[in-house]
């Protein structure tokens, strides 16, 4: 049952990420990945809230793999800088959006642990 959970929690996470994603693009456009940086931020900071529990139970260990796991994405993250950077007119927006994906990640994981 906790396979089931898991794969569910997972696929609902991957979905959510897909949808967001798709409608940034169409409301903010592409030339900068705004759907991957929010749902990298907000995904780190539902991670660290939910690791700030006083107890690690499966529940929430289970929420933050799979759930969290599949909604952020490194991949996506990776395969965008890169597509910047070999373009040279890009590469200020891939630094920019290294520097962006990062510290807010880090800073949203930090506010979700101390909430």
């Amino acid at each position: 049952m906790t396979l089931v959970i898991f794969s569910l929690a997972a696929a609902l996470g991957a979905v959510l990420r897909f949808e967001f994603e798709k409608l940034s693009a169409q409301k903010l456009g592409e030339r900068f990945p705004y759907g991957t940086l929010l749902v990298n931020v907000f995904g780190s900071f539902l991670l660290g809230y939910s690791l700030s529990r006083s107890s690690w139970s499966a529940e929430i260990l289970l929420f933050a793999a799979s759930f969290c796991g599949a909604f952020t994405t490194f991949g996506g993250f990776i395969g965008q800088t890169h597509h910047r950077l070999r373009h040279q007119t890009e590469q200020p927006i891939a630094i920019i959006y290294i520097a962006l994906t990062i510290g807010l990640s880090l800073f949203a994981a930090w506010l979700g642990l101390t909430a």
